[in-house]
């Protein structure tokens, strides 16, 4: 690509917002084969939009699938921001004569390079959890160009105090796929660096990291391999330079920010444990980025409360990590599991 496309082109086209488009706009034209691989999808997805109803018609005339849960579900989107892109999706079980305020939170923060991906396309990532009593918000940010990872991180933080306020009495569970991993560790570094937590962080019990980015200097000469470090949007969404990068890295910034931690932080400091999960057969982030993350974490577990666990799923590619917690694979046994034995 970077031969066969002239640079200012590429650098026009990512500035420009129409890489963003040109992978968002396409999300519909995915249904059909979405439809064909995973034949309740539809359902499934119709429920988590409150649509139950008209899931069990359109099943009971054989247009779509019957899914395997007839659990009803009642979805809400919920703006923290003037921008459209600052909202939550937020869906529950309906569960009558029980508190839903004491059910797990799950909030999940979409990849997409920096530049892509809006809450509607990663619905069905709730479908295991509320159907296992767990309610999910599926957050939105201002993808770039719009803003950068300063701007992504700030809007989470805003969106987490928004689902802070709602679910006050929760256990939260962040989950974030490729830059999202980024995102929700970066969010806990910088809540470690206050040496406590605030009030949308001190509820989080545990964050699980999808096929994530942690550091950006290596992943940017990765991408320069590939041929699409120009065209990408996480190269200027991080700032644009080494230093911005080194930053914004949690494998850099991890060891010396405990380094510099004094035994009273660390005493009052928020302490999750995380779950760092990579697919061996990852061609678009590779495997070894969680691997020096968790080797990060572990040499630090003498010294601070967070613990880390890491898991590395054969035959899962990048995608894959969202599409089994969609439709069912290792990934959505792992995560789900895990997120059930923390809430114990």
């Amino acid at each position: 690509l970077r031969r066969k496309v002239p640079k200012k082109l590429q650098y026009f086209m990512r500035d420009s917002g129409i890489i963003r488009f040109l992978m968002d706009a396409p999300v519909p034209l995915a249904v059909p084969s979405i439809a064909e691989h995973y034949p309740t999808a539809m359902y499934d997805f119709l429920r988590l939009s409150s649509r139950i109803e008209v899931a069990e018609n359109l099943a009971n005339l054989s247009i779509i699938a019957p899914g395997e849960s007839k659990n009803a579900v009642s979805w809400e989107r919920i703006l923290y921001g003037s921008h459209p892109r600052q909202l939550v999706d937020v869906m529950k079980r309906n569960i009558k004569n029980d508190s839903k305020s004491n059910c797990p939170l799950v909030v999940f923060v979409h990849g997409g390079a920096c530049g892509s991906g809006f809450p509607t396309m990663y619905r069905s990532i709730a479908t295991p959890f509320v159907d296992a009593n767990m309610s999910v918000g599926v957050v939105g940010y201002r993808t770039y160009p719009d803003a950068g990872v300063s701007g992504h991180l700030s809007d989470l933080t805003e969106a987490l105090k928004l689902l802070k306020g709602q679910f006050h009495d929760s256990k939260i569970f962040l989950i974030g796929h490729s830059t999202g991993a980024n995102l929700v560790s970066m969010a806990l570094l910088n809540e470690i660096a206050t040496g406590a937590a605030s009030s949308s962080f001190d509820s989080v019990r545990g964050i699980v990291g999808l096929a994530g980015l942690y550091d950006i200097p290596k992943h940017y000469l990765f991408e320069k391999g590939r041929g699409i470090e120009r065209i990408s949007p996480i190269a200027p969404a991080f700032g644009g330079s080494y230093k911005d990068w080194k930053r914004l890295s949690p494998t850099r910034k991890l060891l010396p920010l405990m380094r510099k931690r004094t035994r009273d932080a660390a005493d009052t400091a928020c302490s999750p444990r995380l779950l760092i999960c990579h697919g061996l057969e990852d061609t678009v982030v590779p495997f070894s980025s969680s691997v020096a993350y968790a080797k990060a974490w572990k040499g630090t577990e003498n010294d601070n409360a967070v613990q880390c666990d890491l898991t590395l799923l054969e035959g899962v590619g990048h995608a894959d990590c969202v599409t089994d917690l969609m439709f069912g694979g290792p990934t959505r046994d792992v995560v789900l599991k895990w997120i059930q034995q923390q809430n114990q």
